[in-house]
């Protein structure tokens, strides 16, 4: 995985992130980046930078690779290529912010009011170059002071890409006609030294020359007493020596991605204990029958999960394959399984195909709702790539600005293999619930 690398920060006593139904925009930075890379837009995907953030600031982060330059930095002539290239693509990203917010589903209606959010706050002074790519930090965010007008990027990319170069060269201008000559201007009064002035200071003089002739050592004191005393000398003390501030901030990165890693290590450990627990627990034993009656007939025993999960999966016409993740829950509310390919890409309903998988069940998305619903996606047999691959549920709740908790259960299938693993679905934001490997 590439390191992080630290591009900017923005205090929060500045501009903080804009609220959007449950959270902020940065809390849908990867289902942005989905829906983009899926539109053909992985240009425009790469152009919002991660945030990180904090209580006082949020830093900005990128993965690319590549010398960080900000716009401001440029040459003049790459400053307004960059600034119009921008420019183009922060005009693309507004119209699909529109178009997605008059479509019919309601997750995509959700999608184009943060996509809407996203492109507000930041200015010229927010863009860095990363390698060949255009990176922008203080995206959703809006300023503190309720009477200060937010930031027009599109106008400030368009007085850059349109501002002159500093210096041309001079156009000739074409002479002018000849006009008459002006009258000849009175010659000013020749300024007079006034009597008075000259006579005093003829005065002061012969008395200065009197008394250094006869008090040579008094008029030293004097000047000497005069004297206005020397500066004591200014030190400066040198440069302090140079830290390595990029190598501290990819060890931050590093120490975060490491805590992320152990958090979700020991959530899915406390997640198998638990099944295991629940499996290793004896089923109660049912009371002797009594001699003189026959036995009622045995209850029928309560349906196994994969059973309830084939259920479902046969009523909706699932595909089967050799890999197999499922997802069911037990509310109308709208669930979303993620699963990322060792390859990088995504399987999700904004991007249904994907290294060799396919999501062939998405359900609870616009006004068809149920309450035993499932999410199903597929690779055939030999499709899917060899790796690790990452299991992610999100909650898109039952209509905008309604978001509960909702418990799932997620059901991984590679081959002969089976591992069920249950959760709870609380934020739009993909949440990381399992891993598997192929083979």
């Amino acid at each position: 995985m590439p390191a992080l690398r630290q591009i900017g920060e923005i205090r929060r006593e500045e501009r903080r992130p804009a609220r959007v139904f449950e959270g902020t925009a940065q809390d849908y930075l990867l289902q942005l980046q989905g829906h983009l890379r899926a539109q053909g837009m992985a240009e425009h995907a790469a152009l919002f930078a991660s945030a990180n953030p904090l209580p006082d600031r949020v830093q900005w982060f990128t993965d690319l690779t590549g010398e960080i330059r900000r716009l401001d930095d440029l040459p003049e002539t790459q400053q307004r290529e960059v600034a119009a290239r921008v420019a183009a693509m922060v005009e693309d990203l507004g119209r699909e912010a529109e178009r997605l917010k008059a479509d019919r589903n309601p997750s995509n209606r959700t999608l184009g009011e943060v996509l809407a959010v996203a492109c507000e706050g930041p200015g010229t002074a927010d863009i860095v170059l990363v390698g060949a790519q255009p990176v922008l930090a203080g995206w959703g965010l809006r300023p503190v002071d309720p009477a200060a007008q937010p930031k027009d990027l599109l106008a400030e990319l368009r007085a850059v890409a349109a501002a002159p170069p500093a210096e041309r060269p001079a156009v000739a201008a074409a002479p002018a006609a000849p006009s008459p000559p002006a009258a000849p201007a009175a010659p000013a009064p020749p300024r007079r030294w006034p009597a008075r002035t000259a006579a005093l200071a003829a005065l002061l003089l012969a008395l200065a020359a009197a008394m250094a002739w006869f008090l040579p050592g008094a008029v030293a004191g004097i000047m000497l007493a005069l004297r206005l005393p020397e500066p004591a000398p200014c030190v400066v003390d040198g440069p302090p020596a140079d830290t390595p501030l990029a190598g501290l901030q990819d060890e931050e990165a590093r120490l975060r991605q490491q805590i992320a890693a152990a958090e979700g290590a020991v959530a899915r450990r406390i997640v198998q204990c638990r099944i295991a627990r629940a499996a290793a627990e004896p089923p109660p034993r049912p009371p002797p029958p009594r001699q003189a009656e026959a036995p009622p007939p045995a209850a029928p025993p309560p349906p196994r999960e994969a059973d309830e999960t084939e259920r479902r999966l046969a009523r909706e016409g699932a595909q089967r394959g050799a890999v197999q993740v499922s997802l069911r829950w037990e509310t109308t509310a709208d669930l979303d399984l993620y699963v990322t390919c060792p390859t990088g890409a995504t399987i999700s309903y904004s991007n249904p195909r994907a290294c060799g998988g396919h999501l062939d069940v998405d359900m609870n998305v616009g006004p068809r709702r149920v309450r035993d619903p499932i999410e199903n996606i597929t690779w055939p047999e030999g499709a899917a790539p060899n790796g690790t691959y990452r299991v992610m549920v999100s909650n898109l709740g039952e209509g905008i600005g309604r978001v509960a908790p909702v418990p799932f259960l997620v059901r991984i299938r590679v081959g002969e293999r089976v591992q069920e693993v249950r959760g709870t679905a609380s934020t739009p934001q993909p949440r990381q619930v399992a891993t598997f490997t192929v083979p």
